[in-house]
């Protein structure tokens, strides 16, 4: 039987965190509220940029905590029988997981100062409104770090503030290994290696070290 883990929404990985997050927004705010996206945007005419915008970056990505320690290495969560969508053929699977906690900065870009201010507080709303949602997807934890300024670290001569609104997230990354692709696999690569060895084209090879 599956475990409650590996449900669909069981776990929820910083791809799915970021999907969520942007339908709240649609949700919430209408489909036409502004722009959610990992780009920056083009400033070299801000006149014609839709504005207000919240681009996200994720400066850091740390093993979380599980019980009382960090884990540092992802461990085996489940081992079933599965037939393989790369073979056709039924196999072993082990599913892997790791507990992350994800440093995400939220740059919420708008028109003006108070445009920027408006909406990092609504989007801060959002999320405390919303938590309760997130975790249920899948989310492990969320917590809010800092906001703050950051007009002057823009190089643009345009109209257009922002702030930043920074949270640690907690998700779980799950990996998906096939027994038998990984042996077929290592296999294969144990015969190019001494392939390459033979021909002295390995790195080592071509870049010996002093």
């Amino acid at each position: 039987m599956e475990s409650d883990r590996l449900k669909s929404e069981g776990s929820l990985d910083l791809d799915g965190f970021m999907d969520v997050l942007y339908v709240l927004m649609k949700a919430a705010w209408g489909p036409e509220w502004g722009v959610f996206s990992m780009n920056k945007p083009q400033l070299t005419d801000g006149r014609n940029v839709v504005m207000p915008q919240i681009v996200y970056t994720i400066p850091s990505i740390k093993p979380g905590m599980q019980g009382s320690h960090q884990e540092l290495k992802p461990r085996l969560r489940e081992r079933k029988m599965e037939v393989s969508p790369l073979t056709g053929e039924s196999g072993w699977v082990e599913i892997y997981g790791r507990t992350l906690d994800c440093r995400i900065n939220f740059i919420v870009y708008g028109q003006n100062n108070r445009e920027a201010n408006l909406f990092s507080k609504r989007f801060r709303q959002l999320i405390d409104a919303f938590k309760g949602y997130l975790l249920e997807k899948g989310v492990q934890n969320i917590w809010f770090i800092e906001e703050d300024d950051r007009n002057l670290e823009e190089n643009s001569d345009e109209q257009v503030s922002s702030r930043m609104v920074a949270y640690l997230v907690r998700i779980e990354e799950l990996t998906r290994k096939e027994l038998s692709f990984i042996k077929s696999i290592t296999v294969t690569a144990d015969v190019i290696y001494e392939q390459l060895r033979e021909e002295n084209t390995l790195p080592s090879q071509l870049n010996p070290s002093l």
